[in-house]
């Protein structure tokens, strides 16, 4: 037995599926990224990530890339929410 989450766009549909089973190994996450893009002011999820207790960066806006910034979630997976 394990665990399952579906993640759904405004629509209710679904577009993410995290499994987590039990009694098995781990995978190694280093160097995975995933990214997202948000519709809704970037200081405002960047506030709710601080309010959750992550650590997330400063946003940065590089000019060529869209204004970003990441964090890292308890498994070491890098999170970038992006524009």
């Amino acid at each position: 037995m394990g665990k399952i989450v579906f993640l759904a766009n405004d629509a209710g549909e679904t577009m993410i599926e995290l499994i987590d089973f039990e009694n098995t190994p781990k995978v190694e996450t280093k160097s995975l990224t995933m990214s997202f893009k948000v519709d809704v002011p970037l200081e405002d999820v960047h506030k709710k990530a601080l309010l959750l207790g992550y650590s997330p960066s400063n946003i940065i806006d590089e000019g060529q890339k869209p204004t970003y910034f990441n964090l890292e979630d308890p498994d070491g997976i890098l999170v970038e929410f992006s524009l």
